[in-house]
């Protein structure tokens, strides 16, 4: 038995689970400690201002993209002949409905439209905040990113469902050798 098999597993892999298993409370403690820092720099009324005034485009592009998630989802649901019932609890059957689409264009493009829809629904607050908010507002950012991370998540176990429904390797070959 080697050294590194009796260690158990790395300092890394455990953090890495731990930041897994708590990201909830992760993305709150970083609005918290973003909050905090707001107050404490006396900044509060600036930012208010500046959120206020930024409300009518990130609402506009958050509608854009909600809208393509949705219809997104449904040409996806539509490509395997499934009826979409309701359009917001499409997510959950993102799975079972890529592993009956085969071939198929009109899902290979709805998902391209959903994916587009749930990344821009990440990228408009942020580029919002990053842009317009100073850095110690940026903490309100946690629950988007764990919600990025959910995204990549769905997104990933649609590709492997798909995959796996056409015994294809994941991965492609080309890929594979840069990695």
């Amino acid at each position: 038995m080697s050294v590194i098999e009796q260690r158990g597993p790395s300092w890394f892999s455990r953090s890495r689970e731990w930041m897994h298993r708590n990201r909830l409370r992760l993305a709150l403690g970083g609005i918290a400690v973003s909050a905090g820092l707001t107050f404490a720099s006396g900044g509060t009324h600036e930012v208010i201002d500046t959120v206020v005034e930024q409300i009518p485009a990130v609402g506009i592009g958050m509608i854009a993209m909600e809208t393509m998630w949705i219809g997104g989802g449904a040409m996806m649901a539509a490509s395997v002949g499934e009826h979409i019932k309701n359009p917001l609890k499409i997510k959950s059957r993102l799975p079972e409905i890529a592993a009956k689409a085969n071939d198929s264009k009109l899902f290979k493009a709805g998902f391209i439209v959903n994916t587009v829809g749930a990344v821009g629904e990440f990228v408009i607050p942020a580029a919002v905040v990053c842009m317009k908010l100073p850095p110690e507002t940026w903490g309100i950012l946690g629950p988007s990113l764990v919600d990025l991370g959910i995204t990549i998540g769905v997104r990933r176990a649609t590709l492997n469902a798909i995959h796996e429904s056409q015994d294809v390797d994941p991965i492609p070959p080309v890929i594979d050798e840069y990695c």
